[in-house]
Parts: C-alpha cells; structure tokens; sequence
C-alpha cells in the first residue's frame, strides 16, 4: 500500500509544481493561463464527474446509498466546525491577531476538497467511494458558493452562484440514476472517460497555475499562518485520525474501510482551497488578494510534510 501512495503522492506534487513553474513564465501566464483553467474546469472535470458517477454507482448502491447522505452531512458538518474554531481562534484566543480576521476564519474553514484528495482516491479507493465523495463535493460546492461568497464579500444574505463542476455532478447523478447514460454511443463514452482521465492530472495542473499568479513579493508569513498549520493541518486531522481509529467498521468490506478512512483524514489534513484567492480578486481589494494568497502558498508548502504523514498514519488503523 505504501509504495502506491508514495507514487501518487509524488504525481500529485510534481504535477503541481510542473503547472506553477509553466505559469510562472509571464508570457504564458498571461495569454494560456485563462482558457486552460477555463477548458479544464468547465470542460473537462465535469465530464470526469459524469464518467465516474455512471461507472461507480451500482457499486456504491451495493454498499448502500446511505453513504451518499453520510457524505454530504460529514462536508456540511466538517465545514461548520472548521469555521467555528477559526472564528474562536480570531475572536477568543488571548494574543491572536490578525490584520484579515474575515480571510483567516475562511482560511482555517473551507479546504480544498477536490484537486487534492480526489487524484489520491481515484488511485488508493474503490470506485463506490468516489461516487460518496461527489456528494461530499457537492455539498462543498453548496455552502461555498452561498455562505463563504457572502461572508468574504460582506454580504448579509447569502446566494447561490452556479458553477459548472456542479453541473458535472447533477448530470451525472441524473444519468447514474436513470441508466440513461447506456444508451449513449459507446465512441462519446469512451471520450468522455479519457477526457476525465485527462482531467484528474490537469486539475492539479491549474492548481499549480493558480498559485503561480500570487506575485513573489506579496508572500509573507505572518504568525496566524504558523497557527493556522499547526491547529488547522496537525492537530485537527490528528484528532479527525483518532476519532476514526475508535469507531468501529466491521459491517463494510475492508477496501472500503480504509477508502472511507482515507477520504475524511485527507480532508481534514489538505490546505485552504484555492478559490478563496479567486473569490478575494473578485469581491475584495488586491490586499485581501496577498494576505488569501500568502497564506494559500504556505500551507501548501507545509502540506508537503502534513498529507504524506497522515496518509501513512492512516495505512497503520
């Protein structure tokens, strides 16, 4: 099991770095950048939603789709706690201080809940899990695009922006559901798996392109961010381990076990997602920009040690 995590961990890195240090270049960020987050975003990772839904929902159905709902409650869940401790950190810690409190409570609350922990999965898990893992996304999806928008933008009522990797999941649900996706011609569902298969490596890709859009000169660590990785990306997955170590889970096959194990360790260990950047250029000043952004590059840095460590101390439960 260790030397099959090694090597997607190693590609899960290289492929981000290979994308930051291609977008570094200004001439490439400036004119490829755009469309190729675009195209794999919008494009691709939605078709890889539709393949992957189809190909693994009678297995997830023979597990139970209660795990379905389990999955979409555990992100609600997972998100609103997060979210609370950051705000007590900010609010209630004697000696905590931070010029963004607003960024750092997103910061310590929503995760990255895709590019990272599904390139791992769709290698180390069973093909039931990803489908639980979508309606993880999913939720994610829900309560980013409402509240977090809203609360970063300084709004009091929250609203629903739609976005196409949604679209992905619905689709795929729908034609999971239906069976429909049978009747399609077997050319288009075979491009549609290679084009998801593409995308699973691209994304990581455009989260590497994404960071390299941070200027050099604005990254800074300021001392939350040394916080915010060691209660956020140590202590929390570290407790998230513990819990799951303790409860028992006879009744599921083991491959299952250690996918479900696996899937809710890493999204209590992986970095801020990268969208909270995003949303800052959209709806805050290029202040709010460099503070998001620093804090985005130094946690990943750091998760160059926290993932590979929780991942093996996930393999010794």
């Amino acid at each position: 099991m260790l030397q099959p995590m090694l090597i997607v961990v190693l590609r899960l890195f290289g492929l981000t770095i290979a994308g930051y240090l291609l977008f570094r270049i200004p001439i490439v960020r400036r004119h490829l950048l755009s469309p190729f987050v675009f195209i794999v975003l919008n494009v691709l990772f939605p078709l890889y939603f539709i393949d992957s839904f189809t190909a693994g929902w009678h297995a997830a159905l023979n597990v139970g789709w209660i795990w379905m709902i389990v999955f979409f409650l555990a992100c609600a869940i997972m998100l609103t706690v997060q979210t609370l401790v950051g705000h007590a950190l900010v609010n209630r810690v004697r000696g905590f201080h931070s010029d963004q409190p607003r960024h750092f409570v997103v910061l310590f609350g929503v995760q990255n809940v895709g590019y990272i922990p599904l390139p791992i999965l769709q290698v180390l898990a069973p093909p039931s899990l990803m489908v639980y893992m979508f309606f993880f996304i999913l939720a994610y999806n829900i309560l980013f695009w409402t509240f977090a928008i809203s609360y970063l933008s300084g709004e009091s009522r929250a609203k629903f922006q739609f976005n196409m990797p949604i679209a992905g999941i619905v689709i795929g649900l729908l034609l999971a559901m239906s069976n429909l996706y049978h009747f399609v011609p077997h050319a288009i569902q075979v491009t549609v798996h290679y084009a998801g298969l593409a995308s699973i490596n691209l994304i990581l890709v455009v989260l590497g392109g994404i960071l390299a859009t941070i200027p050099r000169a604005d990254l800074r660590f300021r001392p939350e961010f040394g916080r915010l990785i060691l209660w956020r990306m140590l202590a929390y997955p570290a407790l998230i381990l513990g819990i799951l170590a303790i409860i028992p889970f006879t009744a599921i096959r083991p491959d299952l076990v250690f996918g479900l194990r696996l899937a809710i360790v890493l999204e209590a260990a992986v970095p801020p997602a990268t969208n909270i950047m995003i949303v800052s250029r959209v709806y805050g000043t290029e202040q709010h920009v460099h503070y998001a952004g620093s804090g985005i590059i130094i946690t990943y840095v750091a998760s160059l040690l926290t993932l590979p460590l929780f991942m093996f101390l996930t393999t010794l439960l």
